[in-house]
């Protein structure tokens, strides 16, 4: 069974994140200059700096998962969230191909789908 899946992607949200601020640093400082509640409106680049940002605690919190389904054996979940991550990352590919949603592609390759 493939062990360090978990935190290689608790690792890849944690990193977008880090990517995100170094990438969006001027759009995420006006968010929290406007009050942040309502401060992304119809901003194109404000709302893109707040979705990219958005995505990084999530795949952390899925690999916090993973994790916890391989130490219990539950190939449901590993089934569910890697065929969620697989179509995810195809989807986001597709859309923008000079993107990380290759790695999700990768990752939810690492997992093992079809354990049932």
């Amino acid at each position: 069974m493939i062990t360090w899946i978990g935190p290689l992607i608790v690792a890849t949200g944690v990193l977008h994140m880090v990517v995100g601020v170094l990438l969006f640093r001027a759009p995420l400082a006006a968010i929290f200059r406007d009050g942040f509640v309502g401060s992304v409106g119809r901003d194109p680049t404000r709302g893109l700096a707040f979705w990219f940002m958005l995505f990084g605690p999530v795949l952390a919190a899925i690999g916090w998962i993973v994790q916890h389904a391989l130490a219990v054996g539950d190939g449901a979940v590993l089934t569910v969230v890697g065929w969620t991550l697989l179509v995810t990352g195809v989807i986001g590919a597709a859309a923008i191909p000079v993107s990380g949603f290759w790695i999700v592609i990768v990752l939810s390759l690492s997992l093992p789908l079809l354990l049932r």
